[in-house]
């Protein structure tokens, strides 16, 4: 058990590792050409922001995920946080293109096209 759990610590390490040095390198183009800091207009800038805002949520829910992978092949008992199914693992590769083309479409709108149909495809799922 104590090499399970040393195991689950080394790769949680791992993991954020990752996580920091994506947020380290990448988190620079999603800002590039945005004054900072912001001038005080009445103008929002949320828009802007967008792409960030998807890439910190892909950032953190494949973090999530990978830890919750990682911990089930390990032993440990996580039945609500990894899909079982293989509709909860279509639903989960969804999310992960949904949040993926809603961060690319600020540069090449034709991700739009992926991100309409993912968000559809949950929806409908959800629905029926």
């Amino acid at each position: 058990m104590v090499n399970k759990k040393l195991a689950l610590a080394t790769s949680v390490l791992i993991i954020v590792g990752i996580a920091a040095l994506l947020e380290k390198f990448l988190t620079p183009l999603f800002y590039e050409g945005i004054p900072l800091p912001y001038p005080a207009t009445g103008k929002p800038i949320g828009a802007a922001l967008l792409p960030a805002t998807f890439f910190h949520v892909l950032i953190i829910s494949g973090s999530v995920f990978a830890i919750g992978f990682i911990a089930e092949k390990l032993g440990f008992k996580l039945d609500e946080l990894t899909p079982k199914t293989t509709q909860g693992k279509i639903n989960l590769v969804m999310v992960f293109i949904m949040l993926a083309s809603g961060m690319i479409m600020w540069w090449h709108p034709i991700a739009f096209l992926p991100f309409i149909i993912a968000a559809a495809y949950l929806t409908i799922t959800e629905l029926f």
